[in-house]
């Protein structure tokens, strides 16, 4: 019997959820000391992101042992609301529907533990405890299974952001499945002096733009639900998106709290609307270059993308950033990016992956609207390959 046989996974218990993040600060506590960092995830753990069981953090221990403090690695799992359309035999669902879908996030092995296969065997363990049971075929008999709690609804799908390439791939629910399947990870780029030299004679101010705080939120965040739903139409089999709301987009800006405090720029605004077609969210990203990264994008007339730009070039100027980033623009508006004196690349970290847990073929379902408001926080090298892991994992909130 292998050592790996003997483990499985349990839900933190008090003192190994505090553990679990006293081993995290010493490669993710940049700029704070462990007692601020631990106040801060003590805080969000009642966000609303993260409450009533939204956020549990996982430990990988002994089947007799589950209380330890000697567990092997952890991991955070969010529980997300998402959007589902399929199409069956007889043509396409007649309505969307929502339903609940699972990020994951802060993959962690402490260096005494890694290179012993503990993170991939977590990981494999995860899928019997955010899917359905009957979707895989028979449990390995030579694992143990964990125990599901009673407030963990089995999900349509889960999501992580890979910092190691197609590592998670390999971490199915039994040794001959696939794991997590690498997704779009197209960046988009502003250099900031660059694009305001692009634009030429946009301002800013040529629109009567609606500045947005926090408190304003939770009502867009309604009514772009339904806009989400009235644009999924593909000629893929099934549709996917997650949601925005109940603290999942406040969440980007709530976990680099510190960032904003340090480079002294104000949390408001945190976005702009115009009318009912354009919405744009940002957050605050200090490295690899002080960046303002867009969380969420629409602008349904694609001539209008020259004056937003206009306008996030001008907030970023005013609070001293070098560039702006967004994640996999829409397609109406990424023909438009090199006119307007930005790039599209391809990210080398922070790599959207799904695991569909669905009858489809994974190659016929097509994830919408994969853009930075969803990110739960990278997961990284740190599992297996002995490589430094840089967390951009940060849960701050007023």
């Amino acid at each position: 019997m292998s050592e790996l046989s003997t483990l499985t996974l349990f839900p933190a218990m008090p003192a190994q959820l505090i553990e679990s993040r006293r081993r995290t600060f010493t490669e993710w506590g940049i700029h704070m000391t462990e007692e601020q960092y631990l106040l801060r995830d003590a805080l969000m753990d009642n966000a609303e992101h993260a409450a009533n069981a939204r956020l549990i953090t996982w430990v990988l221990c002994p089947r007799e042992d589950p209380t330890t403090l000697e567990f092997k690695c952890s991991c955070e799992t969010y529980r997300r609301d998402g959007l589902l359309l399929r199409k069956g035999p007889t043509g396409w669902d007649s309505e969307v529907r929502e339903v609940p879908c699972y990020g994951i996030a802060s993959v962690f092995t402490p260096e005494r533990y890694r290179k012993r296969g503990y993170a991939r065997h977590m990981m494999r363990l995860l899928h019997w405890l955010l899917a359905p049971h009957e979707v895989f075929p028979a449990f390995p008999e030579e694992w143990t299974l964990p125990e599901r709690p009673a407030q963990l609804v089995p999900g349509y799908l889960s999501t992580l952001w890979s910092d190691v390439g197609s590592f998670y791939q390999y971490c199915g629910p039994t040794t001959e499945q696939e794991g997590w399947i690498l997704g779009d990870a197209t960046g988009t780029i502003w250099e900031v002096g660059e694009g305001i030299n692009a634009l030429g004679d946009q301002k800013e101010d040529q629109y009567k733009w609606r500045w947005l705080a926090s408190s304003d939120l939770s009502d867009l965040w309604e009514r772009e639900k339904e806009v989400m739903k009235r644009d999924m139409n593909s000629g893929h089999r099934a549709l996917f998106s997650f949601l925005p709301g109940k603290g999942v987009e406040m969440f980007q800006r709530d976990r680099q709290l510190h960032v904003f405090e340090r480079m002294r720029i104000p949390l408001a605004p945190c976005g702009v609307s115009l009318g009912e077609d354009t919405l744009v969210t940002w957050t605050i990203q200090e490295k690899p270059a002080p960046t303002l990264l867009i969380t969420r994008v629409r602008v349904d007339d694609a001539d209008m993308f020259a004056g937003v730009l206009a306008l996030l070039l001008s907030v970023a100027k005013r609070y001293g950033l070098e560039r702006i980033e967004m994640w996999n623009l829409a397609s109406n508006l990424r023909g438009k990016v090199k006119e307007l004196g930005g790039r599209n690349e391809v990210r080398t970290e922070h790599l959207p992956a799904f695991k569909w847990y669905g009858p489809e073929e994974v190659e016929s379902v097509r994830w919408l609207n994969n853009e930075r408001f969803i990110n739960s926080g990278s997961v990284g090298a740190n599992v297996e390959y002995n490589v430094k892991y840089t967390s951009n994992y940060w849960l701050y909130r007023n």
